[in-house]
């Protein structure tokens, strides 16, 4: 019964941070398209550059490729956040803007079916939007008018993940996600001169709608330890359907409280059923390390995965595209002292047994200013530290990490006459194993 309870407990939890991707982000590059993208990598794979296609471990669980589902060794329950720190500079930005923010990344359930089925679950942020943008400038006609920008809003992403083992060394995965969440965002031109109306145009976006992906991977041993693994996750292009509305008038703001209050409504759509085009996107990758049964993962390993995402095909509610082509590159690897180095086999250190893990990534990202890609680059490292629970029973079988990273990276190019975005992401994450529904004979 205590198993079972344990389950019920996870199951709620997981259910319980309805508006997970609704923190928002606080990027002006999120004004493009459907906002920031955020992959379903956890903190692990994230000090490891973002490594998702090739990761495979027994206690820590990869969304990004299905196909890794087999590698796990008990039940899991894992969780994570990050705490962002940015600051933004252009050529129109008078002085650097400082936002930090901290919120919720992932949280999921899986667990083995049979020796080669697994399952799994998973909640997090498919998109965030947040941004609020104002330039004022001299209009020869109107006088000083300013111009602003602003959003909101983020789309949910609940995933059912199944990962199965159908050769030696071959595994096969598919996830069903469903989307969901409101997007809003505005656009407005005030005048300081009072003969003038100023002007809105509203819109917001509500979506619920499925998508699919596939994975697939190949893990080759040259010998008891030494092996190389090759992992595919595959994204179909798909129309993520949902509700359009907008509205675009005049008004004027009401001088005590500094709401609008409008005056004539040239443009309205109260609710179009319609949807947005997600383009194909293909990720591959390389990974190579020595595998340790007792770890059921590498004591150390190095890999690499290119992504691309042909973003040019992408259409809005509309049909407009604000996107081109991207591609992103990167590369890390981990390593364990105790099973690497001889000096650490007999360490007392917690810090023996701990994977430590460094990555970069360079990214030709699909939004385009002024003529050219926006660049994303950086650079990771993190910690998973293991940790038992005491007092188990005999026979009994725990195992959990406490995952801990930094992102250190930069968007954009303020040198090119764009806007700079230098970033530092302080990531978190636990992760829970356990043989759930085995009895014990003995306490």
């Amino acid at each position: 019964m205590n198993k079972i309870r344990e389950v019920l407990v996870a199951v709620v939890l997981l259910f319980s941070i309805p508006a997970i991707g609704q923190v928002t982000t606080l990027s002006p590059y999120s004004l493009f398209g459907i906002g920031d993208l955020r992959p379903q990598l956890n903190t692990a794979q994230w000090s490891m550059g973002g490594l998702g296609a090739t990761f495979q471990d027994g206690y820590q669980v990869n969304n990004f490729n299905p196909a890794s589902l087999p590698y796990l060794r008990m039940s899991n329950l894992q969780l994570g956040m990050d705490y962002r720190m940015l600051k933004i500079t252009g050529p129109k930005v008078t002085e650097p803007v400082s936002n930090n923010i901290a919120e919720f990344t992932y949280l999921g359930l899986a667990f083995p079916i049979n020796d080669w089925w697994s399952t799994s679950i998973n909640l997090s942020p498919f998109s965030s939007i947040g941004y609020d943008i104002r330039t004022v400038e001299e209009d020869p006609n109107f006088g000083q008018t300013a111009y602003k920008f602003s959003g909101k809003g983020g789309l949910n992403r609940v995933s059912w993940s199944n990962g199965f083992m159908i050769l030696d060394g071959l595994s096969i995965g598919a996830s069903a996600d469903y989307i969901f969440g409101t997007n809003s965002q505005s656009s407005d031109v005030i005048f300081d001169n009072s003969n003038y109306l100023n002007f809105k145009s509203s819109q917001e976006q509500t979506y619920s709608t499925f998508q699919f992906n596939a994975g697939l991977q190949y893990a080759y041993h040259f010998n008891d330890t030494a092996f190389l693994t090759i992992g595919v996750v595959a994204s179909p292009s798909q129309t993520l359907n949902g509700t359009f509305k907008r509205a675009d008038y005049t008004y004027v703001i009401n001088t005590v409280n500094g709401t609008d209050i409008p005056v004539d409504t040239s443009y309205y759509i109260p609710g179009r059923d319609g949807g947005i085009r997600l383009p194909d996107r293909f990720t591959i990758g390389l990974n190579y390390g020595h595998y340790i049964e007792q770890m059921g993962g590498a004591a150390w390993q190095i890999g690499g995965e290119f992504t691309m995402g042909k973003w040019s095909s992408f259409e809005d509610f509309d049909g407009n595209n604000p996107y081109n082509d991207s591609w992103r590159a990167a590369v890390g690897g981990s390593i364990t002292p105790r099973f690497v180095f001889p000096s650490a086999k007999r360490s007392n250190s917690v810090f023996a047994d701990a994977a430590i893990r460094l990555g970069g990534y360079y990214a030709n990202t699909q939004i385009e200013q002024r003529g050219q890609q926006v660049v994303d680059m950086g650079a990771t490292f993190g910690l998973s530290i293991p940790f038992r629970p005491r007092n188990l029973a005999p026979g009994e079988n725990k195992l959990n990490f406490f995952n801990i990273g930094i992102v250190v990276g930069q968007r954009g190019n303020s040198n090119l006459g764009i806007i700079q975005e230098d970033y530092v992401n302080l990531i978190f994450g636990v992760s829970f194993s356990d043989e759930w529904f085995q009895k014990f004979k003995y306490r």
